[in-house]
């Protein structure tokens, strides 16, 4: 590849905001999914949405994007196939709504900037991926 080609990389903090509006858009074509072959249409486009994110995003040395996009996967099946496809009260709906735009935003949100040489730097951004698992098993 020749030098004066570089790669794009994304702030994390716009990977947020641009996820939460393309989760946010996502979530108006989830209401209107009637058969279940859209809706594994709606999250194979989900899917990849989401490792082209993680793709263009800059992530320091010592987390893993793999690590990253599993989480959000099993997040993402999680709390739509378990929980928002049987929620019957409307103000569960809408609090599993934006817990489903706000997620996944937010673990985008916490990645560091830079590269982190302290251990402690990282936590934030592993907490929340541990809590976004424990949740999906809930």
């Amino acid at each position: 590849m020749p030098e004066n080609i570089r790669t794009i990389s994304f702030h994390p903090k716009l990977a947020a905001v641009m996820d939460a509006i393309i989760n946010l858009v996502l979530l108006y074509g989830l209401q209107t999914v009637n058969t279940w072959w859209v809706f594994c249409l709606w999250m194979v486009v989900r899917l990849a949405l989401w490792a082209m994110l993680i793709r263009l995003v800059y992530y320091p040395q010592g987390i893993s994007r793999l690590r990253h996009f599993a989480a959000l996967a099993f997040f993402s099946l999680s709390i739509i196939i378990g929980l928002m496809i049987f929620a019957d009260w409307v103000w569960s709906w809408r609090l599993l709504s934006v817990v489903f735009i706000l997620f996944s935003g937010v673990s985008f949100w916490l990645l560091p900037e830079g590269d982190a040489s302290l251990s402690f730097v990282l936590k934030p951004y592993r907490r929340l991926l541990f809590l976004k698992d424990v949740f999906g098993l809930a």
